[in-house]
């Protein structure tokens, strides 16, 4: 998770990774649809979840003393009337809860690695940088952004 997205989690107090849900989402029961939910007000939401930690514990407590059953972390927040904010991920982040979902995962971190593979094989800025004629201050400005990029590199 990058700096400001972790940064916005922290300040939120709750915080969950979510994807916008591709899929149409229907509500049954059990036997037959009853409604068709919108779409673009839905939201799947992945790991990491973060929470204050005082937040959490009445959320637990509060769980606890109604005898309550959840499936997520989140939901934990929700019945306490927490405002949980969310933090928009790819969908290559996924939850993985199934036999199936582990499967979807290791398939994804051997994609990462030949990404990565291919990453290293690719030539450096100063091996494929153009010569450039310092003639305009913006050829002057590029010139010195490519000499900074290098030193830090170093």
């Amino acid at each position: 998770m990058s700096f400001v997205k972790k940064t916005f989690a922290f300040s939120c107090g709750a915080a969950a990774l979510g994807v916008p849900v591709k899929d149409t989402v229907k509500l049954t029961d059990n036997q037959r649809i009853l409604q068709t939910l919108p779409r673009e007000k839905m939201v799947a939401i992945r790991t990491p979840q973060v929470f204050r930690k005082q937040l959490y514990l009445q959320g637990c407590e509060a769980a606890k003393k109604n005898g309550a059953d959840y499936t997520d972390d989140c939901q934990l927040l929700e019945a306490i009337g927490a405002e949980i904010c969310i933090v928009y991920g790819r969908d290559s982040n996924i939850k993985v809860t199934t036999p199936s979902d582990l499967q979807i995962a290791e398939a994804l971190l051997q994609e990462n690695r030949e990404d990565e593979r291919e990453d290293n094989r690719r030539p450096t800025i100063r091996q494929q940088r153009p010569r450039i004629n310092a003639e305009t201050p913006e050829k002057v400005k590029t010139q010195q952004v490519i000499h900074h990029t290098e030193r830090i590199r170093e």
